[in-house]
């Protein structure tokens, strides 16, 4: 519980007690479970995890109602290390330089680039499939 910028009580823990069946909401759990994530890594990152709450409620603001597949674990990871190694590639880091700060083998770091150059093109130019 914390108090926001007009002295409103903000109370996380309201979340804890929806359920599907009470509220008949779909997927209210999923949203205590995103509160409960948010809030932990704003703490673990050293933020204010009071505002986990404002969050959840903007990113149901953005994408609720949508489908959006969401990678699990490793491959989000690669492709988050993979903008990073083409970031600092674009920035005139040496592949050398590159495989000691991501702690990876020269043929991660080509591949991270030919993967990240191929997206890059994509953007800019259309496909020309007949």
């Amino acid at each position: 519980m914390s108090d926001d910028l007009f002295g409103d009580v903000r109370d996380d823990s309201l979340l804890d007690h929806l359920s599907d069946e009470t509220e008949n909401v779909r997927f209210p759990s999923i949203l205590a479970e995103l509160n409960s994530i948010l809030s932990r890594e704003l703490a673990r990152l050293g933020g204010d995890s009071s505002h986990s709450l404002e969050l959840v409620i903007a990113i149901t603001r953005h994408i609720g109602g949508m489908q959006i597949y969401v990678p699990r674990g490793q491959r989000l990871e690669f492709l988050v290390r993979d903008m990073q190694i083409w970031r600092d590639y674009c920035n005139k880091a040496s592949i050398d330089t590159l495989v000691t700060r991501y702690h990876v083998t020269y043929k991660t770091v080509y591949k991270a680039i030919r993967r990240m150059r191929r997206l890059e093109m994509s953007k800019r130019q259309y496909s020309l499939n007949i």
